[in-house]
């Protein structure tokens, strides 16, 4: 079941397109990006939120959805449904290890559900050609809806969108920094749950509006730019450069042998020499791609003190508990990293497992000449997603991933392993 949004009211889709949303992205995207954290209830350990109450009664359905359809041959599994698999059956049995089975119940029962529906959903439901790209153009309208509220934050100096919400609701109000300000101008948060997370999200929104045809393109990437611009965080904005750099290669040179081998290739080795050459090097980049550098020094240290407490447990990890050991001075309980945030919940093999999730959904072939399923513009889609997925990798190394952009990120493999299962599918 699904709804046209070959209308040009939204974002100006070409008419002729037949492709349809499927119903359940229409509810679940806006869901789970415009509707912030404060709109939630806690029950027991677990907070409930709008998104949740649709994860938790959709997970039973769509595992059924998804085995119906690999017992009917209309869908085929690939590499990273098995991986997703590995990685809740380990973070149950880590979190087991590390806090117990009620609490490995209740984190995984919702962090592992948003993780699970985010993907299966992606996996089950685009199942006509071109759906996967009306998906994405969901995704793109509601970080396009934040743009405005960003403005409104940078204009007011606060978070003056998440404070009116909170006031709303009755939760604690968003102070106002000096260390939010960046460039004179204070960061956007907008809907999001981080200046970064909302950065991230206009890195892919620009990445998806960039490799599909689109009415007022240029105008709507305008709008992601300033977006993107008005999170002032730099991880970001080199996330959307290296994309940019990466799809401009891949479009010029569509027919160079081996060339994924070659980039990678070139840059392990630029980045090898680099480390060895240079006398400081992760304090030289600090200091030269980061906005504020004291917040690169900051993450240094954090993830000294972080990744020692990780190699003290490194197979089950230390569990869920924001209160980790660390020193007085280290004031915050967050982790700005999501690898390591991940090898502190679940092991190392944890994180692990997530990096294979996202890598495996990202290389599962789109990119062949034989007409087997896919045309030329989901090819240029999946190469959009997998450029995506990337993107979060790199980031990642700078926050963790939670609430909406943790489901983004299980939407956008989810949707780059269909396109993979479709392909093979002939």
């Amino acid at each position: 079941m699904g709804i046209s949004l070959a209308q040009p009211v939204l974002l100006g889709h070409a008419p002729a397109a037949k492709a349809r949303v499927p119903l359940f992205f229409v509810v679940f995207i806006p869901l789970a990006t415009l509707l912030p954290a404060e709109i939630n209830v806690i029950a027991g350990q677990a907070r409930v939120t709008p998104a949740r109450i649709l994860i938790w009664s959709s997970v039973i359905p769509l595992i059924v959805a998804f085995a119906m359809q690999i017992g009917a041959a209309r869908n085929r599994i690939v590499a990273s449904d098995v991986v997703l698999i590995l990685f809740m059956l380990w973070g149950l049995v880590a979190l087991t290890v590390s806090e117990g089975v009620d609490r490995a119940v209740v984190v995984m029962g919702s962090v592992g559900a948003e993780l699970v529906v985010g993907y299966l959903a992606a996996r089950v439901f685009p199942r006509e050609p071109g759906s996967e790209g009306e998906v994405t153009r969901v995704l793109v309208l509601c970080t396009l809806v934040m743009v405005p509220f960003a403005l409104a934050d940078s204009l007011s100096s606060s978070y003056l969108t998440r404070n009116i919400i909170a006031e709303a609701v009755g939760s604690p109000t968003w102070p106002t920094r000096p260390d939010e300000f960046r460039l004179g101008i204070h960061r956007a948060m907008t809907l999001s749950d981080h200046p970064i997370h909302f950065g991230t999200l206009c890195t892919v929104a620009l990445t998806l509006t960039f490799v599909q045809r689109m009415k007022f393109r240029l105008a709507i990437m305008g709008a992601l730019a300033v977006g993107l611009f008005l999170s002032l965080s730099s991880a970001p904005w080199l996330g959307a450069i290296l994309s940019a750099g990466v799809l401009t290669f891949a479009l010029a040179f569509p027919r160079l042998p081996g060339r994924w081998m070659t980039i990678i290739g070139l840059t392990l080795l630029l980045v090898v020499a680099f480390i060895i050459v240079h006398p400081n090097p992760w304090g030289y980049l600090v200091s030269t791609l980061t906005i504020d550098p004291s917040t690169g020094y900051y993450r240094l240290m954090l993830w000294s003190f972080a990744g020692e407490l990780v190699l003290q447990n490194p197979v089950f990890g230390v569990g869920s508990s924001v209160e980790w050991q660390r020193p007085d001075w280290l004031v915050s309980t967050t982790v700005d990293g999501h690898f390591l945030r991940m090898a502190m919940v679940y092991g190392i093999p944890g994180s692990i497992l997530w990096v294979l999730l996202m890598v495996s959904s990202a290389t599962t072939t789109v990119d062949t000449d034989q007409p087997i399923g896919l045309d030329a513009a989901d090819r240029r889609l999946g190469l959009g997603l997998s450029v995506c997925i990337f993107a979060f990798i790199y980031i990642g190394a700078t926050v963790t991933y939670w609430n909406q952009l943790w489901i983004v990120t299980a939407i956008i493999a989810g949707l780059r392993a269909n396109l993979g299962a479709r392909a093979r599918m002939g």
